[in-house]
Formats: C-alpha cells, sequence, structure tokens
C-alpha cells in the first residue's frame, strides 16, 4: 500500500515527467495557499487531499488535482489554455490509472470528474480541475507498528484437538516438552493409563 507522501511524489513524478508541465510548479496543499511559499512558475499542478475513507479492506484517499495556466488579460488565449490543460489533465490521469493499476495493486475508484474554471486564484488563471478517489488494499496488520506494547495480548498455547493447554501473559514463558521414547506401540493391547514422567 502507498503511503500519502508516497501518493503525492507519484503526481508529482507525472508532472515533472510531462513535456508541457516540466518547467512549471507542483505544489500539495490547500488551494488557498498555492503561491503563499514561493512563486508559482505556469503551468501549474495542484493537488489537495480531500478525505480518506476505510470500508473494510479498501482505503479510499481523494484528491483534487488542479491544473492551470496564465491567461493573457484580454482573455484571447482562454480557449487555448483550456483545450490544452484538458489534454494534460487527461495524461496525467491515464499514467496515474496505469501506475497504480500495474504496479502498486491499486485503482482509482470509478471515472474522475473534470471541473473547467477560469479567472481563479491570485493569478486569474485558467485550466481544469480533477476529482479522483484512490483505493488501496489494507489489511490492517499491527505487524510493522511502531508501537512497544505491539503483542501485549495474551498468547492460546492450543493442542491438536482445539483445547487450550495454556495462557500466557506479557513477557512469560511456555516450554514444550517433546516425547523421545515411544511408550506403548500398538502390537499389543495398551494399558487404560500410562503414567510416565519425561525427563
Amino acid at each position: 500500500m502507498l503511503s500519502l507522501n508516497q501518493l503525492v511524489q507519484l503526481f508529482e513524478d507525472k508532472k515533472n515527467n510531462h513535456a508541457q508541465l516540466s518547467s512549471g510548479t507542483f505544489y500539495f496543499g490547500d488551494p488557498w495557499e498555492f503561491g503563499n511559499n514561493s512563486t508559482i512558475t505556469y503551468p501549474f499542478m495542484g493537488v489537495v487531499l480531500n478525505n480518506s475513507n476505510l470500508n473494510g479492506v479498501t482505503l479510499t484517499t481523494s484528491f483534487q488535482i488542479f491544473f492551470c495556466d496564465l491567461v493573457n488579460k484580454d482573455e484571447s488565449n482562454e480557449d487555448n489554455v483550456l483545450s490544452n490543460l484538458q489534454q494534460v489533465a487527461l495524461d496525467i490521469y491515464s499514467q496515474i490509472k496505469y501506475d497504480l493499476e500495474n504496479y502498486y495493486d491499486s485503482q482509482i475508484n470509478g471515472s474522475a470528474t473534470l471541473n473547467d474554471f477560469t479567472e481563479r486564484f491570485d493569478d486569474e488563471v485558467s485550466g481544469w480541475e480533477v476529482t479522483l478517489n484512490v483505493e488501496q488494499f489494507y489489511d490492517h496488520s499491527t505487524c510493522n507498528l511502531p508501537d512497544s506494547n505491539v503483542g501485549s495480548g495474551k498468547v492460546l498455547i492450543i493442542d491438536q484437538d482445539g483445547n487450550t493447554i495454556a495462557t500466557l501473559n506479557p513477557n512469560s514463558t511456555y516450554t514444550v516438552t517433546q516425547l523421545t521414547t515411544i511408550l506403548q506401540d500398538l502390537s499389543n493391547t495398551p494399558p487404560t493409563t500410562i503414567i510416565q514422567d519425561l525427563t
């Protein structure tokens, strides 16, 4: 399962490897913070985390991805910006979907939603907002928890018939004694009870 940081890195890698986006800025965070910490170079790709949902063994993480570029003051290139960025958005979506399905045993749930926008954010840019939901298998494993108390619950020692032989508390031990000598074979009638000390 990919962590949130790994998913964001996957998105950024796709941006960096796309010829039309590679020279622009990538940002992960809230949309109102786009450009607050540094100057944006366009075309711009911004990723916003919406929420996550755990349903059984499926973890779904929702993202909004913004693809933006500057529009002339007279809006003479607005149609071209929207057309170009729609294709860019589809390219990135397809690449993310391919990688998730073929390399990470994950998928995008359902269809992505694409919404165009104009005159948005401080720079009055136009572009597309893509909403997608990444589904990943989560097995509820506690094996790798960074917790010093993991495994501190009781352990049952059970025999071949399902009977509990012993219940162990944390930091306790149980010694298993192995039988090394056959006490009775089946060639004659076995006694009713066999009592033997194993040493």
